[in-house]
């Protein structure tokens, strides 16, 4: 397989995730980015570019942010941990979590080559929601698809009777499918049952 193709394949994939990936050198300059990355930055708050350099719209959070970019280097080069979570606020409230993280030597030159820059932010917006894999969770729980449903109903947080209205059932019916639901999974109230869901969903643009 050509470098092309290869490159084309890891675009593809970065491109599909419901993140935003950046490859930056240590001052800011992006090598790379991903099509939320774009999104991102397009949106002007609170990521910008400034002459090619990655870069936040508050002038403090900014400072802040190219200080976590040279410790993420400076540590890494000193053994110490290289990676870092901050939160990036928008002005009118909410915003983006960013992780900062300095690139292991890899032994596979083309992945090596791929990955040139020296730190990868990963940019995540808690209000975008992956696309839960329902049908796999089911079969991983055995669940029946009247308890799938069911489940799928409790994950933005409905209480039993307002997830009983939506599906057009009654309230008593999804108690007893989250009961069942909850010794499939191992689980023993909705705050779990929805974690755990969650942690079984791909970070893929739904």
């Amino acid at each position: 397989m050509s470098d092309i193709s290869r490159a084309d394949m890891l675009e593809t994939t970065l491109d599909a995730l419901a993140l935003g990936v950046f490859l930056v050198e240590v001052d800011g300059r992006v090598l790379f980015m991903n099509q939320i990355a774009e999104r991102f930055v397009r949106s002007g708050d609170p990521m910008r570019l400034a002459n090619g350099r990655l870069t936040l719209r508050d002038r403090t959070q900014a400072i802040d942010f190219h200080g976590v970019l040279n410790r993420t280097v400076t540590c890494g080069e000193a053994g110490a941990p290289t990676t870092s979570t901050i939160a990036l606020p928008r002005s009118g409230g909410g915003g983006l979590i960013a992780t900062v993280f300095r690139h292991r030597a890899r032994s596979n030159e083309q992945i090596a080559s791929a990955l040139s820059a020296p730190i990868s932010i990963l940019v995540q917006d808690p209000a975008l929601v992956s696309r839960l894999p329902g049908e796999a969770f089911a079969q991983l729980y055995s669940l029946t698809q009247a308890e799938l449903r069911v489940a799928m109903a409790m994950v933005p947080g409905a209480t039993p009777l307002s997830a009983a209205e939506s599906l057009g059932i009654s309230c008593n019916t999804v108690k007893t499918h989250l009961q069942r639901i909850f010794e499939k999974t191992a689980t023993s109230r909705q705050a779990d049952l929805v974690a755990l869901m969650l942690r079984t969903t791909p970070p893929l643009v739904a």
